[in-house]
């Protein structure tokens, strides 16, 4: 490579016992919808960025996730605003993520739609449901910790760009 690394610290949890009922949580005027290709084909063009680069970066396309993957949704006037889908599975073992629209943070959403994507998951037998986040995320470490997941240890992340001038974008948000 020619520039250095993004260097910080992440936080890895484990998921314990469902601490949130979803139902009840969810605040109103929200929605909460599996991620499918339904729901997929109705965003069309409005689907924000971020769940694009999520799918591909952790399956390579959208065919693939629909088959091997899943994910829940919160709409919002039939808008998706916050999103939570497994970046990976692997046998009785999956990884989450997730993500809400900066104008839809702090009511309760995340925690809403990451507890119905753990309930789907624990149903369907999976024994480990992983959660990564940066140390410094604190909206993150509330909803993973509200929702019944414990942090087993924090770690070091070091992560190259493909683009020069993303990864020094990276390098300058550590820093200012």
């Amino acid at each position: 490579w020619r520039w250095p690394p993004v260097w910080g610290i992440n936080q890895y949890y484990s998921f314990d016992t469902l601490r949130v009922n979803w139902r009840d949580s969810l605040p109103p005027g929200y929605t909460i919808t599996h991620l499918d290709a339904v729901l997929l084909a109705e965003q069309g063009l409005s689907l924000p960025i971020h769940i694009v680069d999520s799918i591909r970066l952790g399956w390579e396309n959208e065919a693939n996730f629909l088959t091997n993957g899943f994910g829940m949704a919160a709409l919002y006037d039939e808008e998706m605003v916050c999103w939570c889908l497994a970046d990976v599975t692997v046998g009785d073992a999956c990884e989450i993520g997730i993500e809400t629209i900066p104008g839809h943070r702090g009511r309760g959403v995340a925690t809403a739609v990451t507890a119905a994507t753990v309930e789907h998951y624990a149903a369907k037998g999976y024994k480990h449901i992983g959660w990564h986040c940066e140390a410094n995320n604190k909206g993150s470490i509330r909803v993973a910790e509200k929702v019944g997941f414990v942090m087993e240890r924090p770690y070091n992340d070091y992560t190259f760009g493909y683009e020069e001038s993303r990864h020094y974008a990276e390098l300058g948000r550590l820093y200012f």
